[in-house]
């Protein structure tokens, strides 16, 4: 079981991730149960649909591989002719400095550290450098359990002056892909990029959701359940475009 512990406001809240495990005292809590494969018909919760995009781990390599679009192939190509160098270690202190300033400069949730070493063990990291200069960071919930891997955070320096955005897009395709072959070699089932935004209209999420199909998984459907308290707390928050809780992509 993979559990974040989040403030919100003066409370906390409790985010347990791919497992629905409810009982009638959650009436009273701040919890929620998120990205959970079979639909929670607790009575005490509220329910929520949410899309995301899954690799079948469980396939042969190539077959994985093969399904990328040509596109995405040849960037990763480019990636590792120019020397791009990934890294795969639950590094906080690296990795949190990183996104928190790229997060600053596009105006996100910054998470505190505490919260990040709240889901102790089932946090990844892995990183892009170029030319010795870390310039890609992704984070994943991990469930070796249940044999999921889902991508919780990505960061570039893309937003930095003079950056080369180019380099940093074949690094953080170069990077997607690897991570996929890391989690497959550690034994995982599910490698899960993230999230799908459905039927959007908003330009910025369209273009992600192209980079995320890119790789050739599957649209699939998971629940998010909510307590009743926190349910309506997070609507009259995300009225007032707080930043209190960690966003669900």
């Amino acid at each position: 079981m993979t559990s974040i512990n989040k403030r919100f406001y003066f409370f906390n809240v409790n985010d347990t991730w791919f497992k629905c495990i409810n009982t009638w005292s959650d009436i009273f809590r701040l919890k929620s149960y998120s990205f959970i494969k079979n639909k929670c018909f607790c009575k005490y919760c509220l329910t929520e649909i949410n899309y995301t995009i899954e690799i079948d781990l469980l396939e042969d390599i190539n077959s994985i591989l093969q399904k990328f679009r040509n596109s995405l192939k040849q960037e990763i190509k480019k990636a590792n002719k120019i020397g791009i160098v990934c890294e795969y270690k639950k590094d906080i202190d690296t990795f949190l400095p990183f996104f928190n300033e790229f997060a600053k400069n596009k105006h996100i949730y910054q998470p505190p550290k505490k919260t990040i070493q709240s889901i102790g063990m089932n946090i990844m990291t892995t990183f892009a450098y170029y030319e010795e200069k870390l310039i890609v960071a992704h984070s994943y919930i991990i469930d070796k359990e249940i044999g999921i891997a889902r991508l919780f955070q990505s960061a570039s320096s893309r937003l930095e002056e003079n950056s080369n955005k180019q380099i940093i897009s074949c690094a953080n395709k170069l990077l997607t892909k690897n991570d996929i072959i890391y989690f497959k070699e550690s034994g995982y089932k599910i490698y899960d990029l993230g999230g799908y935004a459905l039927n959007t209209s908003n330009k910025s999420l369209q273009g992600i959701n192209e980079f995320k199909l890119s790789f050739g998984g599957k649209i699939t459907v998971l629940y998010s359940c909510y307590t009743y308290i926190y349910f309506l707390l997070k609507k009259i928050t995300e009225i007032l475009d707080r930043r209190y809780t960690i966003s669900k992509k």
